[in-house]
């Protein structure tokens, strides 16, 4: 399924590397957070939300430009993938 997503034709080309940098959250959410069609997304948000006593954890809701997006996602340390499918 993955070498799919990643040769398929419309598919964004990855990023170029970039070098080290460092990892200033623990976890970080981005996209539709409370999407109403997939409810299982604010059920995980808020089991997410429990680590906050334990972990930096940001949730970054809505859509952002591809580079801010990779600028962002490069400070995770974990980076969860949530999709409706």
């Amino acid at each position: 399924m993955n070498a799919r997503l990643l040769l398929h034709p419309l598919a964004t080309p990855f990023p170029e590397a970039s070098p080290h940098r460092e990892k200033t959250h623990d976890i970080i959410f981005t996209g539709s957070a409370l999407a109403p069609f997939h409810s299982e997304k604010p059920r995980f948000l808020y089991k997410l939300a429990e680590l906050g006593s334990r972990y930096k954890v940001q949730v970054i809701e809505g859509h952002m430009p591809e580079q801010q997006y990779f600028e962002v996602i490069s400070h995770a340390k974990f980076l969860p993938a949530v999709n409706r499918y």
